[in-house]
């Protein structure tokens, strides 16, 4: 039967991403993904793991279902019964990967636990400056003062890397301190094949993690109601005299059941996503890497799990 995710070992070791192949041009990309690789006002930080011993994770499961998955163009996927946390078929699922705006989750999740809703920030990022550089941006300048609710919306429906940094220079002081505090949550997720040196994604040496870890990540925020609530919204008007937020998740109105979470695209990680849907009161996670079409994968990987793979609960 697959493997619940509470219950196997740890991954073995590894020092950090393994690199992924060439790939051509990806579809044309929602205004919500970044567009660049370079690291925005953030110090590297050592790709070694968190120190902090990690909770068990799945080992790759022993599927129940006669056939296979289709074939997809990810280089890496993880297909979740959400119900009893259990992994029904993986590919490349714990391999160490860049996974673009997929690390927002994590930063959503330590901004939920240090930081009330209701809390005013002081921005001091722009993000005009950031969008001249290539980033996704929700709009933020300097001297606004923006509610952590705002924040999170402008964090998951634009993908906003300013208001990732935003809430990490509020929340940590500063980015580095801030990376900290999210690799203190992922070994307490059990996401053991992840390091984040970032709060929003961009490309760098030291943050990695895996189909799998972010599989576990889009199952927390999911578990939140806040979170769960803002990653399906599909437009929101923050408390200013900015546009209004557009949520850059297509797979939202194209998949039936589908209920979140958070896309991503740089130019070395490609397309990723974790996405969750239900049928007939049966909730599956898809979480997918190194993709040229995420939403053609998705869709494909969500219509097996739903009539081919036997439920795990």
């Amino acid at each position: 039967s697959p493997t619940p995710l509470s219950q196997a070992s740890a991954a073995p070791d590894r020092s950090g991403p393994t690199a992924t192949p060439s790939a051509s041009a990806p579809e044309e990309q929602a205004p919500a993904q970044p567009a660049a690789e370079e690291d925005i006002s953030v110090a590297a930080l050592a790709a070694s793991s968190p120190t902090q011993e990690p909770v068990a994770t799945a080992k790759p499961a022993i599927p129940r279902a006669s056939t296979p998955p289709p074939g997809v163009g990810a280089r890496a996927y993880a297909i979740v019964e959400r119900d009893c946390n259990a992994l029904l078929w993986g590919q490349n699922e714990r391999e160490r990967l860049p996974p673009a705006s997929l690390t927002k989750i994590v930063t959503a999740l330590v901004a939920e636990e240090k930081a009330s809703l209701g809390e005013m920030v002081d921005v001091g990022v722009s993000g005009s400056q950031m969008a001249k550089r290539g980033s996704s941006v929700m709009g933020l300048e300097p001297g606004m003062e923006v509610s952590v609710r705002d924040l999170l919306y402008g964090l998951f429906l634009p993908s906003g890397n300013d208001a990732a940094l935003a809430l990490a220079e509020h929340i940590g002081s500063n980015a580095s301190d801030f990376a900290d505090m999210m690799n203190d949550t992922a070994g307490r997720l059990g996401m053991n094949d992840s390091h984040f040196s970032n709060p929003h994604g961009l490309d760098s040496s030291a943050l990695y993690s895996s189909a799998l870890d972010m599989a576990i990540a889009g199952d927390a925020a999911l578990d939140d109601p806040e979170l769960a609530q803002i990653s399906v919204e599909p437009d929101y008007k923050p408390a200013w005299d900015g546009p209004e937020l557009r949520n850059g998740n297509k797979l939202l109105d194209m998949y039936p059941g589908a209920f979140g979470v958070k896309i991503g695209y740089t130019t070395k990680a490609r397309q990723t996503i974790v996405a969750a849907a239900e049928r007939d009161g049966r909730q599956i996670i898809v979480s997918l890497f190194g993709s040229e079409n995420r939403y053609t994968d998705t869709i494909a990987l969500f219509d097996w799990a739903f009539a081919k793979a036997p439920s795990a609960c």
